[in-house]
């Protein structure tokens, strides 16, 4: 099949259909790195996850030299502090995807990264420390929390995202607070929930 060039490509690793790859991350560092502009990486196996926590920080080590890489997607799996450091690499993304309960959300909001990201997908986890990092974005257009924890002040933060158009609260509750929150971000063009 032969794929035009300008056509952007998506590489997904998937644990749960080749569970090998998190050993043999070899492979990965084989790719032309201006092959893809997004990466997804999941599992739903956490029988070893040390194992596969090992393999997501060396595939995202790998994929740093990637130069058309600008979005990634981390579902599923266990998030080491060295994978956490191994994002802020990552000089193109400006898109991320992040799925998974099982990693230090003070240490991934510590990451200076937040700041050039247009679009931001969190998934069941406490996130109040990563939107008070992305609070600080001019460059935040889109934010989808899904069954995700957060303060009504850390919502309100968000009022200082001149470009945030999007606010997506999938399966995320919220009360009267919360309603008041969002009334004071008036730059928003489209809220779901």
């Amino acid at each position: 099949m032969l794929v035009p060039d300008d056509v952007p490509l998506m590489l997904h690793i998937s644990g749960r259909r080749c569970p090998e790859i998190f050993h043999l991350t070899s492979i990965i560092a084989k790719i032309d790195p201006t092959e893809f502009t997004q990466l997804e990486i999941s599992s739903n196996i956490l029988k070893d996850r040390k194992v596969q926590e090992v393999g997501v920080q060396n595939i995202l080590s790998i994929v740093s030299r990637w130069t058309n890489l600008e979005r990634v997607a981390l579902v599923g799996l266990p998030i080491s502090s060295q994978s956490v450091t191994n994002l802020e690499k990552l000089k193109h993304l400006s898109r991320i995807t992040i799925d998974s309960p099982n990693v230090d959300t003070k240490l991934l909001a510590d990451q200076p990264f937040w700041t050039r990201m247009t679009g931001v997908s969190l998934n069941s986890m406490q996130a109040d420390d990563i939107i008070s990092k992305l609070s600080h974005s001019t460059n935040l257009n889109t934010l989808n929390l899904v069954q995700t924890k957060f303060s009504p002040s850390s919502l309100r933060a968000l009022r200082t995202c001149s470009n945030l158009q999007t606010l997506l609260l999938e399966d995320t509750a919220i009360g009267s607070d919360f309603l008041e929150a969002l009334c004071q971000l008036k730059q928003l063009k489209e809220l779901d929930r």
